[in-house]
């Protein structure tokens, strides 16, 4: 099944710079794409038009379903979008109250808020901060509970906007191995490199609003040339596997 369909996707800022120029793409339930690609590519403005944050015209579908007003709602209880930056994400005063926010907006009883509170950070790595003030945190703890607040509305599809970013290294791979163990349908922009070898199974590489390649994760990201085109490199776990050939050549 198909959990995201993009067609001819265009997108303009108010200020006349375009963003996206007739994106089209689909990842299959279960699967993570990774979307790579130089600064202003346009890889962020794709996600934002995944739970209709950005408008533009084109089609969008989730799920088989047709982005449309109507239907804003119900496609954003599917797709949990995490931002690059946790404190765009994170508002309220406690941890608690972050998580708890879109739930009790659906209306959940207060037992059950709780209960999925306790289990989603517990899930994250993060329990027993439900009362600590998100300011307070690490950025690498505020990223842990920026993803408690989308898995908590039960989400089919996470968009993740450079969830590496700004990470020391052990951070870094033990968020990747929390985003490795969600059992959801993942599309991920990011630089990381690194990241897209571990976890995509296809990468789309999108430069000036255009998806430029779009196939498996092997074949793509080893493809030196053509990434270098778009301001990228080979991924070190490719470079040392390279190596290796060499090696025994």
């Amino acid at each position: 099944m198909t959990a995201i369909k993009v067609e001819n996707l265009s997108y303009s800022y108010p200020d006349g710079s375009q963003a996206l120029r007739g994106v089209s793409l689909e990842v299959v339930r279960g699967e993570t794409l990774g979307l790579l690609g130089p600064n202003g590519a346009g890889k962020s403005t794709l996600l934002l038009h995944l739970n209709g944050t950005l408008r533009g015209d084109g089609i969008v579908e989730i799920l088989g379903e047709k982005l449309t007003g109507k239907n804003l709602d119900q496609i954003r209880r599917r797709v949990g979008l995490v931002f690059e930056d946790p404190n765009d994400q994170l508002f309220m005063p406690t941890v608690f109250d972050d998580i708890a926010f879109g739930l009790l907006n659906l209306g959940r009883e207060e037992s059950v808020v709780r209960r999925l509170v306790q289990e989603t950070l517990s899930a994250v790595g993060m329990a027993d901060h439900e009362a600590h003030a998100p300011h307070r945190l690490s950025l690498g703890q505020k990223k842990r509970v920026a993803l408690a607040t989308v898995l908590a509305m039960d989400c089919t599809i996470l968009a993740l906007d450079e969830p590496t970013g700004g990470l020391d290294p052990a951070g870094r791979e033990n968020f990747i191995e929390l985003i490795k163990a969600q059992p959801l349908t993942k599309i991920i922009a990011t630089h990381d490199m690194d990241l897209a070898w571990q976890l995509c199974d296809r990468v789309a590489i999108i430069d000036q609003g255009r998806v430029s390649a779009l196939g498996p994760s092997a074949e793509l990201l080893a493809d030196a040339q053509l990434l270098r085109a778009h301001q990228l490199r080979c991924p070190l776990g490719i470079d040392i596997l390279s190596h290796k050939s060499m090696v025994n050549l």
